[in-house]
């Protein structure tokens, strides 16, 4: 019986519930990849890793690693950096070193956007044209 309130003292129980997202006020640290990476997300309009990773169809454990820096040692492997820039339409540049404008520009955006195949015509046309 607790004594304050004359009421019967039960064992304790968890309650479940959802864990709070993660929401920084801070702003990112634009000196790392996790950061620029954290920009970028929020400059396209996400507002948490998770929806970001959910939208793309991304694994949201890797995604959530390399924007808190996890594998900033390393760095980012190519697939990731190629993914993350056509996702957020950021300069892979940018992304990986800090250096350079952080926006892609609309030709840079077109040419990424190309097949393989469709790269070669555009080659071979501005060639053609002198």
């Amino acid at each position: 019986m607790n004594p304050i309130t004359s009421t019967p003292i039960v064992p304790n129980r968890r309650v479940h519930s959802a864990p709070m997202a993660k929401f920084s006020t801070e702003p990112p640290d634009l000196n790392t990849i996790g950061g620029r990476l954290r920009w970028a997300r929020e400059a396209a309009h996400f507002t948490s890793a998770r929806s970001a990773a959910t939208a793309h169809g991304w694994n949201e454990n890797t995604y959530k690693s390399h924007e808190q820096g996890l594998r900033q040692a390393e760095g980012l492997k190519q697939k990731y950096v190629e993914r993350y820039t056509r996702a957020f339409h950021v300069n892979a540049l940018w992304l990986t070193t800090g250096k350079g404008p952080p926006k892609r520009d609309a030709a840079e955006a077109a040419w990424q956007a190309m097949s393989p195949e469709e790269r070669e015509r555009a080659i071979r046309l501005s060639k053609a044209a002198g």
